[in-house]
């Protein structure tokens, strides 16, 4: 391919990529800044400034050195290397998708982690968690404390909604303890 088919190719890319450069200026006036000034640089596009040096040179070893750079430029717009975070395992990025998605909904959760529900139900109840809201099931024990808890802060005077609020379980569910240890009071 000859250096002028190399050359249009580049042009041709970078004009596609619209990535020119624009600037606003503002020109200093009684109710501008006066750290304002005219912007610095050049403000045409990257094809443009590309076409005027290549016109300009006058061997095939300056011609060569123009396309090489109009293709870095072209190669630098095309291929944006992103930050890398560090890595985490297969089995780290589960620990943070059951820790961080505890009480979401399912498709909200799923959403936020940029996977499927199927991907994020199938992942919750490997690990023994609620398919729905991903919290770890409750023992019978602990249901025995939190019916107690309830109790006591209904004596307190509470409204079921802040019982609810205060040991992160619906409001549904306090009512129904509250039933249940009406009944077994009677």
């Amino acid at each position: 391919m000859s250096l002028d088919d190399r050359m249009k190719r580049a042009l041709l890319a970078l004009e596609l990529t619209a990535q020119g450069k624009a600037y606003s200026y503002a020109p200093v006036t009684a109710h501008a800044a006066p750290e304002s000034m005219e912007p610095l640089g050049d403000a045409d596009p990257p094809h443009l400034l590309y076409r005027r040096r290549y016109a300009g040179c006058r061997t095939d070893a300056q011609r060569s050195q123009v396309i090489k750079a109009a293709e870095a430029e072209l190669d630098s717009i095309l291929y944006v290397t992103k930050p890398t975070r560090p890595m985490e395992t297969p089995s780290q990025r589960e620990g943070r998708i059951l820790r961080d998605g505890e009480g979401w909904e399912l498709v909200i959760a799923a959403n936020g982690f940029r996977m499927l529900p199927r991907t994020l139900r199938d992942l919750r109840v490997r690990h023994g968690r609620d398919p729905d809201y991903g919290r770890l099931p409750e023992t019978p024990g602990t249901i025995v404390e939190r019916r107690e808890r309830v109790r006591e802060m209904r004596a307190q005077g509470r409204s079921v909604r802040s019982i609810a609020a205060t040991l992160r379980v619906s409001h549904e569910t306090i009512r129904s303890d509250l039933t249940k240890s009406d009944r077994r009071a009677a």
